[in-house]
């Protein structure tokens, strides 16, 4: 009994231990479950409270792909930045597109160009040729030879309309005024005065700036156009429309377009096409930049010549430059009718161009029944502008010069008298204009109060005296 109870102690002291070291494998691997469970337990909590604080702070974020790096780079989400609009715009001469060219910093966008500030890629080409020029528009904008936009003087426009009709050309703007450069030369001083009877002939290219403005003011002195020629002549004592970047002739210089400086415009002109899409702004902002850079110009325009010149000769730019006046927002509001009571306008100023044109054999056709332009565009400009453009300034006007021209008045109805005093005065808007009447003082200084209230006259533009002879006197510019 006692051998048999001692193995039952052995065997049953075996099964103990092994249980027990069965027993403590078991905690032991669930010791080490319990620690992984509670630390996966506290990194989902901490995990949490991150998040939660990411939450809270909106400039944190978890997902640093999706952050722009200072600088630049879109977000994935964000819109593709819009191409620039290309505008392709070509003058005749460069002069003419002096602020364009200096807004660009070159004929091309140059760097800090204003053009591609405003989400444009201009380009500026100048010519001599008046025939590429109405070329570049028919070809269009999108040929690198064509152009969007032409920049020429009103009367040449207006001789060339009829070969670009089809196009229903529209003006836009005024980039500048002929301001010296052409001219009328005849075998005295005093032909605008004192008339001459009988046929003349007038040396110059038909269809010329220079030609218009002698053959209007002659009209304006009364020489019939029927009795005007306009061509190539002989002799040394002569009449002459000469354009004055050229040689000048021995006869005597009887006027310019600085005495009559708002006669001949360099207009802007797209095709119609251009202005059917209300929601384009393109224009509007080629104004904007243009503008921004008429007043570079006027900053300092012996450095705005060089830049121009590119190469060129700077000397010749600045003596084209002496002889427009380059316009300004102030100018373009007047000129079509936004400001002001002025009766010149570019309408206004169509509708001679083309009288003069008919009539002496320019043109073959009867005129638009409404001048070619359109408003909205200075409008939009003036509308932007930072401030309300203010009228342009006039130097005070002398009556102590000798008389430039004469022209009668007998028989005019007096609205007809005030509208054509008003647009003497518009056409020589630095000049003394004195009105010759027979009138009683009374009835003279009533006729001229409604001139300057009509058409916003100083004192010192307009004054009455009493004459046998009626007419309209304007006296010589210092």
């Amino acid at each position: 009994m006692k051998k048999r109870e001692k193995a039952m102690v052995v065997i049953l002291a075996g099964l103990l231990g092994t249980t027990g070291v069965f027993l403590g494998l078991r905690l032991s691997a669930n010791e080490g479950a319990l620690d992984r469970i509670l630390a996966e337990d506290e990194a989902d909590e901490a995990s949490g409270e991150e998040a939660e604080d990411a939450d809270s702070d909106p400039v944190a974020t978890t997902d640093e792909s999706s952050a722009a790096p200072d600088g630049g780079g879109a977000t994935p989400d964000a819109p593709a930045e819009e191409e620039p609009t290309t505008l392709r715009v070509v003058g005749l001469g460069s002069d003419s597109l002096a602020p364009g060219i200096l807004a660009n910093r070159g004929r091309s966008p140059g760097e800090e160009s204003r053009f591609s500030a405003l989400g444009l890629h201009a380009h500026f080409r100048g010519t001599d040729d008046v025939t590429v020029v109405e070329h570049a528009l028919a070809l269009g904008g999108d040929d690198e030879q064509g152009a969007h936009l032409i920049v020429l003087p009103l009367p040449t426009f207006v001789a060339g309309y009829e070969r670009l009709r089809a196009l229903e050309p529209r003006i836009v703007g005024v980039a500048a005024w002929s301001a010296g450069r052409d001219a009328l030369y005849a075998p005295e001083r005093d032909v605008l005065v004192q008339r001459r009877r009988g046929e003349v002939t007038v040396c110059g290219s038909a269809s010329s700036p220079a030609a218009f403005f002698a053959l209007y003011l002659m009209e304006l002195a009364g020489y019939a156009l029927d009795d005007t020629r306009v061509g190539t002549c002989q002799g040394t004592q002569q009449w002459a429309a000469v354009d004055r970047t050229g040689e000048a002739p021995s006869s005597r210089l009887v006027a310019t377009t600085a005495d009559a400086s708002t006669l001949i415009p360099w207009v802007m002109v797209v095709p119609e096409a251009m202005l059917a899409d209300t929601e384009d702004t393109t224009l509007a902002r080629f104004l904007e930049g243009w503008f921004a850079g008429v007043s570079d110009l006027r900053a300092d325009v012996p450095a705005a010549a060089r830049a121009v010149a590119e190469g060129g000769s700077p000397v010749q730019l600045l003596q084209r430059l002496g002889q427009i006046e380059i316009a300004d927002l102030a100018q373009n509001a007047e000129a079509f009718g936004l400001s002001g009571r002025g009766a010149v306008t570019v309408g206004a100023l169509f509708e001679e161009t083309w009288r003069v044109w008919r009539a002496t054999g320019v043109l073959a056709t009867p005129a638009p029944t409404s001048p070619p332009l359109d408003v909205r565009v200075v409008a939009a400009a003036v509308r932007v502008a930072p401030a309300r453009p203010e009228p342009p300034s006039r130097a005070a006007a002398s009556f102590e010069t000798e008389p430039l021209l004469s022209l009668r008045t007998q028989g005019l109805e007096r609205a007809d008298l005030i509208h054509r005093t008003g647009w003497i005065a518009g056409l020589f808007p630095r000049a003394g204009i004195e009105l010759r009447q027979s009138l009683d003082e009374r009835r003279r200084n009533a006729l001229v109060d409604e001139v300057r209230s009509r058409f916003g006259l100083s004192e010192d533009r307009v004054r009455a005296v009493r004459s046998r002879r009626g007419e309209l006197r304007v006296y010589s510019v210092r």
